[in-house]
């Protein structure tokens, strides 16, 4: 056999084998457990006060990571926020967040899909190592208030590196520019 032959064969071998493994990879994410306690500084946009909070966040659970962008980032497990009652109990088997990329809803569902509990809006980078958290309002018509609303920031020492970590997130998310009351940082 000449060499010509010989390099044809390998190539068609290492074209089957990357073959192989890029459909491996398309249909199944490379997962990662997160166990996570920071401190993150919860602040109200565009608030002449000042004011800002400290409030511990604790993650733990499974961050799936599709690696061809064909699906979305998925993080399941439990997540808390100090001060809210947000967390993981038996009821919710699909205690999912969805990050579409590097954003998305901090929402859990029954088994039946009957019900949910949504905490707000996340924005975030991979592995959940920087999060930025829109609460969901209360008042009607206005679940999407960033201009106004309480955000959390982590892991974050004071108001200015928090309103630093929301900004960068965020602008870098998918979900930028969805809300129209949009004016800035602050």
């Amino acid at each position: 056999m000449n060499a010509r032959k010989i390099m044809i064969k390998i190539l068609i071998i290492i074209i089957i084998i990357a073959a192989i493994v890029g459909w491996y990879f398309y249909y199944n994410p490379i997962e990662k457990k997160i166990d996570i306690t920071t401190t993150g500084i919860q602040f109200r946009n565009n608030d002449p006060s000042g004011y800002f909070e400290e409030k511990e966040i604790t993650i733990k659970g499974t961050y799936k990571q599709f690696l061809f962008g064909n699906k979305d980032d998925i993080f399941s497990g439990q997540f808390s926020v100090e001060g809210y009652d947000f967390t993981f109990d038996e009821k919710y088997s699909s205690p999912h967040i969805l990050l579409a990329p590097q954003g998305g809803h901090i929402l859990y569902f029954t088994a039946n899909l009957t019900e949910s509990k949504l905490l707000g809006y996340i924005h975030s980078d991979v592995y959940l190592k920087e999060i930025m958290i829109a609460i969901r309002s209360e008042e009607p018509n206005n679940y999407n208030n960033y201009a106004n609303g309480f955000v959390i920031s982590a892991p974050a020492k004071n108001r200015a590196e928090a309103v630093e970590i929301a900004e960068n997130l965020f602008n870098k998310s998918a979900l930028n520019g969805l809300w129209k009351d949009w004016a800035g940082w602050n």
